[in-house]
């Protein structure tokens, strides 16, 4: 018989099978994965259960929370928090500056400053009280100068209305003949209260080559321009602490740089008034 036996003969190779690109499936997984939670955690995860506010004296949780249209619903990570403190500070007057900060999973910290009174600005039949920033704060009716404020001479009222600055989201401030002028009025309250001089009663600042105050309705403080306000306010501390005795009426004139001249002789209460 033949032999029918293939010596030698290659045998056929197994067929591999052919293994699937999985990655495009694995990415679309992981991007419907990653919606999914982008769409949780804006519609339904991080709501502001918790809202913790601050530093309130004047108005209630309740006045700030309604102000700011907060309900507790809202989500932490699509609150606006800068529109939330501008909304407050336009329309809560008493309020100086705000804090919104979200803590995630559920709490929004809101943490205020209120202003104090601090200068009166007459105006026809009424005075602009603001603050030490020139902020605004209310519109006290009546010719009489609102108690425990400082006479402010020679700033201009609000151009607005407050009503017309609350409906714009707008911060009210008094106002200057120039930005030299406002940047003296804020340098010299500032420095007073740094040096701790004593309570300003009256301040002009008509503009910056004539500024003066009153310290405690006793001594006047001649400044005249802007020039070196630091330095003139340093040497009319030494003579504060030196020369002017407790309830001694005095006139500073600290108008020349380096020079400060005190006269306490013959000095009237009248003669203290600021013009």
């Amino acid at each position: 018989m033949p032999n029918t036996s293939r010596a030698g003969q290659a045998r056929p190779r197994p067929r591999r099978r052919r293994r699937r690109n999985m990655a495009p499936v694995y990415l679309l997984l992981a991007v419907l994965m990653l919606a999914v939670v982008v769409i949780l955690s804006l519609t339904v995860l991080f709501k502001a259960k918790n809202i913790e506010v601050e530093g309130l004296s004047r108005y209630t949780v309740e006045e700030v929370l309604q102000t700011a249209g907060l309900t507790g619903d809202e989500n932490l990570l699509r609150l606006d928090e800068e529109k939330i403190e501008q909304t407050l500070c336009a329309t809560l007057l008493y309020i100086e500056s705000v804090e919104v900060r979200a803590q995630l999973p559920a709490t929004l910290h809101i943490t205020v400053q209120e202003a104090e009174p601090f200068a009166a600005l007459a105006d026809t039949g009424f005075y602009w009280v603001v603050s030490k920033t020139g902020k605004v704060l209310e519109k006290s009716q009546g010719y009489d100068q609102p108690a425990g404020t400082a006479l402010l001479i020679g700033a201009l009222p609000p151009e607005k209305s407050l009503e017309e600055y609350a409906a714009a989201l707008e911060i009210p401030r008094i106002r200057f003949v120039d930005e030299r002028t406002q940047a003296a009025f804020t340098e010299i309250v500032s420095t007073v209260d740094e040096m701790q001089l004593g309570r300003i009663t009256a301040i002009r600042a008509a503009d910056y080559i004539d500024l003066a105050f009153v310290l405690e309705d006793r001594v006047k403080v001649l400044l005249g321009n802007s020039v070196d306000l630091d330095y003139k306010l340093k040497f009319v501390r030494t003579i504060l602490q030196e020369q002017v005795g407790e309830g001694q009426l005095a006139v500073i004139n600290a108008r020349e740089s380096g020079h400060v001249s005190l006269r306490t002789t013959g000095v009237t209460q009248e003669e203290i008034y600021l013009e």
